[in-house]
């Protein structure tokens, strides 16, 4: 017994079949066991091209798969590192694609029929049992999918559902837990993702019913031309019915799963317990799996739940130690940072003296805004000091480039030819400038996912004007709460009417901006 203990652990060697796809850090590769000529998916990343953080989510990955083990999860077989430092996660492979692999063969065929083919509600609840079995999995363990499309349902030729991709899965420390962060799929976030609010197993639960309803209909129960538009529709709850095949408990289950508020639907354990579901369990768990699931459930939530408790304890001790030994040297530089704050002030004082003298120089006081731009704000003094650091900003271009667009200016005296002439020239460049705004079309020639505020004001500058990008973006930013709704947005087209030639320039520019928000959100939570 003992010189077994101490014998090496036999690896698995692999053939690489073919290639299943391709991602920002690595690539699915389908391969065959050596010793046995079994199937297999190995995802190889490289985690040398990683930041930190997405080298810790794909290790999650790794932990997360490693602990669960449930015939409707994909198994995890192993992980190992190459010669060249790619991680590898070796997992099981499920031989009948996914799910929306299956969706995507009904609409193709379509094309040929000129009819769209529902799923049978037998199989629809086949999977969906299955799916919530996975689910149950995995919040007995204290851990949230966040993640669940139809993308990441696998199936087996059989129509066993292997539910995985757990890249952004989070482990809580209890049931009771909240999540802050913001991920998941568009079509699949809670409204309580998207209004930024804290969440937990209940958000997953929302995905289930929009998976549900994709299941039966084919489509998102939730769909639009724009990220904007397709946060609204969420926010609001209103969907379609079910095609008129599906029964009575089939759209009461998918109504009561994509209710708005997260305490008003049912937890994964209530939906197994529905009539018409806890009917099909045991056709998809033998015995021993169905008494691991539902009859130790406590037990095993601590037991699992403790390895991930060990990991944190381990990092705080780690971090502890870290900062012990960084103490003196934070006493060190404590001095120096309030040596570089003094001489930080002193430069910022003389830089504020150096801009003054140059507005005095330059007559920027006689500069005014007009009174129309007065009316839109309740707080002038914050609109005075917003424009002033706009005319400032203009001052500084002004030095670097003479074609410059100059702020409004107050009119001369009535009976002056110059004035006339100027004012005349000021309106032909004004007429001009709007047709040919309007002669360019707007395209969103920029990618909102990747691109930062600086490359967003120079696309936008370029699209709409500086000035009307400036006083537009402050107008939606002062308003954000009302672009979640069809009538807030109507609110904001009257209040940017003053700043483009026609409706569509404005509701073009709205789209951009508000999705840009949307997206801001995303990254500064993740």
């Amino acid at each position: 017994m003992v010189e077994s203990s101490k014998q090496k652990k036999q690896f698995e060697t692999y053939k690489k079949v073919q290639t299943l796809g391709t991602g920002s850090f690595g690539t699915a590769y389908l391969v065959e066991c050596q010793s046995n000529n079994d199937k297999a998916v190995i995802k190889q990343i490289d985690i040398q091209a990683m930041s930190e953080d997405e080298r810790k989510e794909t290790l999650r990955e790794a932990k997360i798969l490693e602990v669960l083990n449930h015939p409707n999860i994909v198994r995890f077989r192993e992980v190992y590192k190459t010669k060249k430092g790619k991680l590898c996660i070796v997992m099981d492979f499920a031989d009948g694609g996914d799910l929306q692999g299956r969706i995507k063969e009904k609409h193709k065929k379509r094309q040929t029929t000129g009819t769209l083919e529902h799923f049978p509600e037998d199989l629809v609840l086949s999977w969906f049992t299955q799916i919530c079995l996975a689910l149950k999995h995995c919040h007995d363990r204290k851990i949230l999918h966040r993640d669940l499309k139809s993308q990441n349902i696998f199936l087996t030729k059989r129509n066993i559902v292997k539910l995985g991709d757990f890249g952004i899965a989070r482990v809580l420390s209890n049931t009771k837990s909240i999540a802050k962060t913001v991920v998941g799929t568009p079509y699949y976030l809670s409204p309580e993702i998207i209004e930024s609010s804290p969440y937990s197993f209940k958000s997953d639960v929302w995905s289930l019913g929009v998976l549900l309803y994709e299941m039966c209909a084919l489509q998102p129960p939730f769909n639009a031309q724009s990220l904007h538009q397709l946060a609204q529709r969420i926010v609001a709850g209103r969907f379609d019915k079910l095609p008129k095949q599906y029964s009575n408990n089939l759209n009461q289950l998918v109504s009561s799963l994509l209710v708005k508020e997260p305490a008003r639907r049912p937890s994964i354990n209530q939906i197994l317990k529905l009539p018409f579901i806890k009917s099909r369990i045991n056709q998809f768990l033998d015995d021993q799996d169905f008494k691991d699931e539902f009859s130790h459930t406590l037990l095993h939530n601590h037991d699992v739940f403790k390895a991930f408790q060990r990991k944190l304890e381990e990092d705080k001790v780690k971090k502890e130690r870290e900062e012990q030994e960084k103490k003196q040297l934070e006493e060190k530089q404590r001095q120096q940072e309030m040596q570089n704050q003094i001489l930080a002030n002193v430069r910022r004082q003389q830089e504020e003296e150096e801009a003054r003298k140059k507005m005095e120089q330059l007559y920027i006081n006689q500069y005014r805004a007009p009174d129309a731009y007065y009316k839109e704000y309740k707080d002038q003094d914050f609109f005075n000091y917003q424009y002033m650091n706009y005319v400032n900003q203009l001052n500084q271009d002004m030095l670097q480039d003479d074609n410059y667009d100059p702020p409004y200016q107050l009119p001369l005296e009535k009976g002056s030819h110059a004035s006339q002439s100027s004012a005349n020239e000021d309106r032909e460049d004004e007429e001009a400038s709007k047709d040919q705004v309007q002669d360019v079309p707007i395209q969103e020639a920029i990618n909102l996912y990747t691109c930062d505020f600086t490359q967003f004001v120079e696309h936008m500058s370029q699209q709409y004007g500086e000035q009307q990008f400036n006083e537009g973006f402050a107008i939606i930013s002062r308003y954000k709460e009302l672009i979640y709704s069809e009538e807030g947005e109507e609110q904001l087209v009257k209040k940017l009417k003053h700043l483009f030639a026609s409706e569509e320039l404005i509701r073009g520019f709205l789209n951009f901006c508000t999705s840009f928000i949307i997206v801001q959100n995303y990254s500064q939570n993740i």
